[in-house]
């Protein structure tokens, strides 16, 4: 059984917003993130920096032993899903600094809510939509 797609931004979420800085590293979210890799979840970094300031990033997150199963576009099953790499990067979990909530679900994992104090999270549920998790 392949494991869930988590799609994580960079400024504000995996480190504090100072672009074109970098800015001091979310270390809970780093190893969560790789506890997550480590029980087959696969993740897309995905965030607005392109160019050097996006090698800047990866090379960032690889520093501290985050390394993405893609950069800034969907993994190639999803590609061959839809026909395409459409700029919308699909995946069931977005972790996003500026994400807009929607429903409001328990989070029972104590390592998340350290990783994640102030973001929101969400999670596809198919037919059913996005939900929120805090």
């Amino acid at each position: 059984m392949e494991g869930r797609i988590i799609a994580v931004d960079f400024d504000g979420t995996l480190c504090s917003d100072c672009y074109p800085k970098i800015g001091k590293a979310n270390d809970a979210l780093f190893q969560y993130l790789k506890m997550l890799q480590r029980m087959g979840d696969r993740l897309i970094l995905w965030t607005c920096r392109s160019g050097v300031h996006l090698k800047e990033a990866v090379a960032f997150c690889k520093a501290r032993g985050l390394i993405f199963d893609a950069v800034n576009e969907n993994l190639p099953e999803v590609i061959e899903r839809f026909g395409g790499d459409s700029r919308k990067i699909f995946a069931d979990i977005y972790i996003d600094d500026r994400s807009v909530k929607c429903l409001e679900l328990e989070i029972t994992d104590p390592t998340l809510r350290k990783a994640l104090p102030q973001y929101r999270l969400y999670f596809q549920t198919g037919a059913t939509g996005r939900q929120h998790l805090r």
